[in-house]
């Protein structure tokens, strides 16, 4: 029993820790996106202008 609860501890913790990894990598991915988007927007009314 006791390995037993040890062991789905773990797996919590490594998919908490894979949770959180992946939640950056997406937030990191949307703050370049918005910051590329942001150049692109700002290139385009120069542009027109």
């Amino acid at each position: 029993m006791v390995a037993c609860r040890g062991l789905a501890i773990q797996v919590t913790e490594v998919s908490i820790h894979l949770i959180s990894v992946t939640a950056e990598k997406l937030l990191c991915t949307e703050l370049s996106t918005a910051v590329a988007v942001r150049e692109i927007n700002a290139k385009v009314i120069r542009m027109v202008r």
